[in-house]
């Protein structure tokens, strides 16, 4: 697929290098301490929270900086397919953004992670992608290439 000097779209955020959760080891602590003094097991709200501790910064890769590129022009295709669409009818296409992400996120539909897949998040309006899906469909699918890829993205 040609893709490469193409129209990107301007609804993708990516939040690949800021690895997973939002908590920071302080607030973890406290919250345990909190949870604790509400009657519940600090040790249970660890375990649940212990993946929330913001990690530090991970660096993309150039393989990773054209997976998002891809993935950007792939999302600009469908932004103007249905533009189009919505013209037709006298209407305007709400685009949704697509967040890049690693690992997990944190949705308005609740928390998300790489092994759902991709998914929408009705409530936020946002698609959610893991690009390391990419890798477990050409592993275990045998599904690789940029036209498979493409399909998810659009659907």
């Amino acid at each position: 697929m040609l893709w490469k000097g193409r129209r990107e779209s301007g609804n993708v955020v990516d939040q690949r290098s800021f690895g997973a959760g939002k908590l920071g080891g302080g607030a973890l602590v406290i919250g345990a301490i909190i949870y604790y003094f509400m009657g519940g097991n600090p040790l249970v709200y660890l375990a649940q929270n212990a993946g929330s501790v913001q990690q530090a910064p991970v660096q993309n890769t150039a393989e990773d900086d054209q997976r998002k590129g891809f993935a950007s022009v792939v999302l600009a295709d469908t932004e103007d397919v249905w533009n189009a669409q919505f013209q037709k009818v006298g209407k305007s296409y709400p685009a949704p953004k697509m967040i890049l992400f690693r690992g997990r996120v944190e949705t308005d539909c609740g928390r998300g992670t790489s092994s759902s897949g991709p998914f929408y998040c009705p409530a936020d309006r946002q698609v959610y992608l893991d690009l390391s899906f990419f890798d477990e469909m050409k592993e275990k699918l045998g599904a690789g290439g940029d036209f498979a890829q493409a399909y998810v993205i659009a659907h």
